[in-house]
């Protein structure tokens, strides 16, 4: 059975990709370059990646092929190390070419994730920068990382050409400039004297996001301001993570204290979370601090 190519002008939210719709599940090792491009490509669009993402990194690695492991550790359209991925949400890679799409999607998002979590600006709309953005992904020794963006160009001609473009060559996509959408919740009253910290709970429904926490504390007559910060956490779509201010020493003693002269103290908390754009959202929870004396 052929498979049915489509290209549409997509409203996507990747950065400066190439703009193609595979309809149909994988074409099979034996079709064509091009239409093993076509169906990569559309796999990691879905996901807001640019299409040229992972035909730069099987061109390299594997010349398009799902390459058998043989006497290698190493196998798939990516090599994938047999030894290391062939096992949970990637089971199976070696027989099922749509779970090496997922596993490359995956790290190229984990990869932006962990940038900006680090505090760098995420991979993007810069195309002179994906082969970068590729080497994060299949990590080959230092000396052959310049290898990827060399085959920038010869991905979006095969790209063109699997989705039939006349113009033969990428059709730019707008950046994405929306803000993730997060959610915050927790216990609404809390004591962090005793345990030693304060804790909130953020979802990132729509997409992926990285988010931290962080809070100032005002104490009624002293002096200083305690400022309250959580690690980042990266949240996958849909996904909830716990973020822990810690309460350090010299906070909680002046903390019991102002406790023992009122009854409870309000605190808010504020949490900005950034999808793998950048793009940032703020959210804030007012928290309730109270302590048992125990």
């Amino acid at each position: 059975m052929l498979a049915l190519l489509v290209c549409v002008l997509v409203p996507a939210r990747a950065p400066a990709a190439t703009s193609c719709s595979y309809a149909g599940g994988y074409p099979g090792d034996s079709a064509a370059k091009a239409t093993l491009v076509a169906w990569m490509a559309s796999g990691v669009i879905r996901s807001a990646l640019p299409a040229e993402l992972p035909v730069m990194g099987a061109l390299v690695e594997s010349g398009v092929q799902n390459l058998p492991a043989g006497d290698s550790d190493s196998a798939g359209y990516f090599q994938m190390r047999v030894s290391i991925w062939d096992k949970g949400d990637y089971a199976g890679f070696t027989q099922n070419p749509d779970l090496q799409v997922k596993w490359f999607t995956d790290q190229a998002l984990a990869v932006n994730q962990s940038r900006t979590g680090a505090g760098m600006a995420p991979y993007g709309a810069d195309s002179n920068l994906w082969g970068e953005w590729v080497a994060d992904v299949l990590r080959p020794p230092s000396q052959y990382r310049g290898r990827y963006q060399l085959r920038l160009d010869e991905a979006r001609q095969l790209i063109a050409a699997g989705c039939g473009s006349a113009s033969g060559g990428s059709t730019p996509l707008p950046p994405d400039s929306t803000a993730p959408t997060a959610t915050i919740g927790g216990k609404r009253v809390q004591d962090p004297v005793r345990r030693r910290a304060i804790i909130v709970e953020v979802t990132c429904p729509v997409e992926a996001c990285v988010a931290r926490a962080r809070a100032s504390l005002l104490l009624p007559g002293a002096a200083r301001i305690y400022k309250l910060r959580s690690s980042a956490r990266e949240i996958p779509k849909g996904g909830r993570a716990k973020l822990k201010l810690r309460v350090r020493h010299r906070a909680r003693r002046a903390l019991r204290r102002a406790l023992a002269r009122r009854r409870h103290l309000r605190l808010k908390v504020l949490v900005t979370a950034k999808d793998v754009a950048g793009n940032a959202t703020a959210v804030a929870r007012k928290i309730t601090l109270r302590h048992s004396g125990q």
